[in-house]
């Protein structure tokens, strides 16, 4: 019998020692993530505004620039962020940061956003948004 519980004890300790190390190496994953463009771009859409960008940009003629309008954004030493409502087309935003260079969003359509971005490393040289169809 002691050597049953002993044996349970073991197993349960393994088992515990898999768990901390698991969760330890999670942690330091998320921790430190390797500076890149999923790091730059936070995105909440506030508000839908009529339809998807593929149906507006459907409806707008071949080579149309995007309707829309941005608050100046606030400004950070090394982030920029915007509120921006698209009324068709798409626009996309780029910051430029003194370690790394130029980062630009993807496309948005129709919509209202809040937009942030962020330096990964280094401070914020100049940022702006523009029309891509």
């Amino acid at each position: 019998m002691v050597k049953q519980i002993h044996m349970m004890l073991r197993a349960g300790l393994v088992f515990l020692a898999a768990m901390i190390v698991g969760i330890a190496t999670m942690a330091s994953a998320q921790a430190a993530p390797t500076p890149g463009k999923s790091d730059v771009w936070q995105v909440q859409r506030t508000g839908v505004k009529g339809a998807s960008a593929a149906s507006a940009s459907a409806l707008e003629p071949a080579g149309a620039l995007a309707r829309y309008n941005c608050y100046p954004p606030f400004r950070y030493n090394n982030a920029a962020a915007w509120n921006c409502t698209v009324h068709s087309g798409a626009i996309v935003f780029w910051i430029e940061c003194s370690i790394g260079g130029t980062y630009t969003s993807g496309e948005y359509g129709p919509g209202t956003y809040y937009v942030q971005a962020t330096c990964p490393q280094g401070r914020r040289l100049s940022e702006g948004h523009r029309s891509v169809r």
